[in-house]
């Protein structure tokens, strides 16, 4: 039989994160910095190394998710060892990871969602669906030529962030105007097939 599945109350005890990393020739291990905002963009931070990123995220004092566009190929892979991603709980749809949570020695847990699974387009046509133009990529971060990082570099990362932000945040508006609710009522769905309801 056919049943509608209802859609999840929104989790409230948790600080959302979106993130863009920068790496020298495009090998996340090869990390150069990273940007994290917050849901609601009003805090921003820039890190140049990836432990002290992964320290501020589990040392948050709630429970973090995490939004990455490509998640698990590419930005997650700059933080956790394949070790540290064993015991992980995992949702997989086919050979991709949508999502992973860790639990933390502080008894809180992460979970990194891969954004490409709600909306399966590169961050330059999201910018240009928001009208938020995407930069071009420095040359130097797909050639590998490792350099001083300068301000340009890490506005164009900023840009990449908020337009992921955005998009997310906007899908997140209108899947809650769907539900017939205000905004924040239910937790946007991992996958746009499981928006489907």
């Amino acid at each position: 039989s056919i049943f509608r599945i209802k859609p999840r109350k929104r989790i409230v005890d948790v600080e959302r994160w979106f993130i863009d990393i920068e790496t020298w020739r495009l090998n996340a291990r090869n990390f150069a910095f990273c940007v994290l905002k917050s849901w609601n963009g009003d805090v921003t931070r820039t890190f140049y190394d990836a432990e002290t990123a992964k320290e501020f995220l589990h040392s948050r004092p709630l429970n973090v998710i995490v939004y990455a566009h490509n998640c698990w190929k590419f930005d997650g892979l700059a933080f956790y060892s394949i070790e540290e991603l064993m015991p992980a709980s995992r949702l997989v749809a086919g050979n991709r990871i949508i999502s992973m949570t860790l639990d933390l020695e502080s008894g809180n847990t992460i979970e990194w969602r891969d954004t490409v699974a709600l909306m399966p387009l590169g961050v330059a046509q999201l910018g240009d669906a928001l009208g938020l133009p995407k930069g071009e990529t420095p040359i130097d971060y797909i050639k590998g030529n490792t350099r001083e990082i300068t301000p340009a570099d890490v506005e164009y990362c900023i840009r990449d962030v908020e337009i992921l932000r955005q998009a997310v945040r906007q899908l997140d508006d209108s899947f809650n105007q769907w539900c017939k609710a205000p905004p924040g009522t239910y937790e946007l769905p991992p996958t746009a097939a499981s928006m489907a309801y």
